[in-house]
């Protein structure tokens, strides 16, 4: 029998079947968490990023933390301990732009927000399995961290659109037209009212004052608004989440090929500790080998420490990752040994740059250089401990411990200011001690060293008085725009930093000692200064 479809296509029968775009039901929670985070992103670029990373970085960083933290809180969900303890740390770190005034710092806190508000996000949203400690956890956490924000941005738009359709979101939409519509009326109506008052232009004047930085703040959150609730969004609805857990790598390398490895290096550095001991004696003695100054010998291999230190931290991660196991899924016992001295060595070689710099230290006092290579070479050391026992111990979590661990040497040093504590430190060892006080390595610290400066402006040694009150000067341009020494009166000094979200306690402290100095030496000219 024939059939006839006349002037139609007959259908295509296909077993494929159709894939649905998804998309998630919007809510009101969901929508005002939206505007919220959309203006609180204005508020950081506005307030905290263009005022220097201060104190307005803190107070509008916080907030949008926090909003994020209990949109994502469920209390049905278990969370971790870790989870928890991240929250924690990424607070410390935003509160820290308040208090230290150092660029390096802030940029590594800066970095270091956003590793721990992952680890933080990633596991009280449940997107993460956070029970297991390996190197899997900081894979999945980066990636889903990426995939959350970037990858899954069409999900987000898929569902706002389909809200509005629904009638569900319609009042957000209309409003958002009703703002693109008013804006023009806007920008006419503002100049007219402005020209026609002269209180209500003084208001304007304040509330744009830097009209571009004000434009700049509105585009960039326009801009990384959707990529920001886009993250938060997924990671609400678990669209990032998987139900198998991530298979590490396959150990496929046999033992004997990674102990010949390991044992032809293991052999060069016995070598090296053989021919080294001598030296090595010494370091440990607190005496100086002959030929060698206080600096050559704090300097000489501390680079060389931190390129053995790194590539030991690669062997030894690979060795671990990569050695096939026993039957029984344990390490050869050859395999831990030799793993073992690697760490042993990496311990005693950063031990020894260690000693170097503390003899140098005693000698010359503190440095910002100095103390940030100290710090690095103790937060090391603990890398390489928890790694060997790691070797030993298979239930500690490694990964979670070197996150804190570096986290919390990173919140350290933040929230003290190193630059004021080696200020301090140098001035009461030169009081108490007597060594020689390096007047041009404190000007180099910036504003941190103004009280000790203001401080030793009064010393009796004349040459160190006079040194100092020449590094006040200098360092004045920093809190204040105007010269110390000009010969207009003390109160038209106009300050650099004039609103509360520019300063830092560091800035604050600096320009009271340095008010107090002005008050103490009214009548300080320049003719005496420069004379």
């Amino acid at each position: 029998m024939n059939y006839s479809y006349g002037s139609q296509v007959p259908p295509i029968v296909t077993n494929k079947p159709y894939k649905f775009k998804k998309t998630y039901p919007v809510t009101a929670k969901d929508t005002v968490v939206l505007v919220i985070i959309a203006l609180l992103t204005f508020a950081v670029f506005r307030i905290g990023v263009f005022f220097g990373f201060n104190f307005g970085f803190s107070v509008t960083v916080a907030p949008l933390f926090l909003v994020i933290f209990f949109y994502l809180w469920n209390e049905e969900r278990k969370n971790t301990v870790f989870s928890l303890f991240c929250c924690l740390l990424t607070c410390g770190l935003i509160m820290s732009f308040s208090l230290n005034n150092d660029g390096l710092i802030k940029f590594l806190s800066f970095l270091f927000v956003f590793v721990c508000a992952s680890f933080a996000f990633n596991g009280i949203s449940g997107n993460v399995n956070t029970s297991k400690s390996t190197y899997v956890l900081a894979l999945d956490t980066f990636l889903t961290t990426l995939k959350a924000g970037f990858t899954k941005l069409p999900v987000t738009a898929r569902s706002f659109k389909e809200s509005v359709k629904g009638g569900s979101s319609k009042g957000f939409g209309y409003g958002l037209l009703g703002a693109l519509v008013a804006l023009p009326v806007v920008c006419i109506v503002l100049p007219l009212l402005a020209t026609s008052d002269i209180a209500f232009n003084s208001l304007l004047s304040v509330v744009f004052k830097n009209l571009f930085l004000f434009i700049a703040a509105i585009v960039l959150s326009v801009m990384l608004t959707p990529f920001i609730f886009s993250q938060v969004f997924n990671l609400k609805k678990r669209e990032c989440s998987s139900e198998k857990e991530r298979v590490g790598f396959k150990r496929r390398v046999p033992p004997a090929s990674v102990n010949t490895f390991l044992v032809l290096i293991c052999v060069i550095y016995c070598a090296y500790l053989v021919s080294q001991l001598a030296y090595i004696t010494k370091a440990f003695a607190f005496l100086l080998p002959q030929g060698y100054t206080a600096a050559e010998f704090a300097r000489s291999g501390f680079f060389q420490m931190g390129v053995i230190a790194f590539i030991n931290l690669v062997v030894l991660s690979l060795s671990a990752a990569f050695t096939r196991y026993s039957c029984k899924g344990k390490m050869p016992k050859t395999s831990k040994l030799l793993l073992t001295f690697l760490c042993l060595f990496t311990e005693f070689y950063i031990s020894t740059a260690f000693i170097k710099m503390v003899k140098y230290i005693s000698l010359y006092g503190l440095t910002r250089l100095r103390v940030l290579t100290s710090v690095f070479m103790v937060m090391l050391a603990v890398v390489f401990l928890v790694l060997l026992l790691r070797i030993y111990i298979r239930k500690i979590p490694y990964i979670k411990v070197i996150i804190a661990v570096c986290a919390i040497t990173l919140l350290s040093i933040s929230a003290i200011d190193v630059n004021t504590v080696i200020s301090r430190y140098n001035y009461n060892v030169y009081v108490n001690d007597g060594i020689e006080i390096d007047i041009d390595q404190l000007e180099e610290l910036g504003i941190s060293s103004m009280p000790e400066l203001v401080k030793l402006s009064h010393d009796e040694n004349k040459e160190v008085a006079s040194r100092a009150v020449e590094a006040i000067a200098c360092n004045s341009y920093y809190i204040y725009d105007s010269c110390l020494f000009d010969e207009d009166d003390e109160n038209e000094l106009q300050a650099a930093k004039t609103s509360v979200f520019e300063k830092n306690y560091v800035y604050t402290n600096a320009k009271n000692a340095l008010d107090e100095f002005i008050k103490e030496n009214p009548d300080l000219s320049a003719f005496e200064f420069y004379s």
